[in-house]
């Protein structure tokens, strides 16, 4: 299952300003560079079931990403929880740090900060 966190625009607009220039579209590589073969791992079995994908809407485009459950399963639960409560709609990227990182997921845009549930294992 999919699920959907739609975040405010505003936020949305300063992240992707400061993340698109490390961003290089597969078009801008050289033609003449080779491509890595994929890695294959005979060892490990096959995925019987898909990891579960969560989309990011934003002012700026759609992110997806994809859950690791079997690496850590508890984060993973937490998270599809507060997706599931709608937790993160509406709310911003409060802390920029240009060229490293953002960090949302706790504030409206008029940085109130949001409660959460208790804190869980730290996988």
């Amino acid at each position: 299952m999919t699920r959907i966190i739609r975040l405010c625009p505003a936020a949305v607009v300063v992240a992707a300003l400061l993340l698109l220039p490390g961003c290089t579209p597969e078009e801008s590589a050289p033609e003449s560079a080779p491509k890595p073969a994929p890695e294959k791992t005979v060892s490990e079995p096959e995925k019987k079931t898909a990891n579960p994908v969560v989309v990011i809407e934003t002012s700026m485009g759609t992110i997806k990403a994809e859950l690791w459950a079997d690496k850590a399963p508890i984060t993973v639960k937490n998270f599809l929880q507060y997706t599931d409560e709608k937790f993160y709609d509406g709310l911003i990227f409060h802390r920029v740090i240009d060229g490293f990182m953002v960090q949302g997921g706790g504030f409206s845009p008029a940085m109130q900060q949001k409660d959460g549930h208790d804190q869980i294992k730290n996988e």
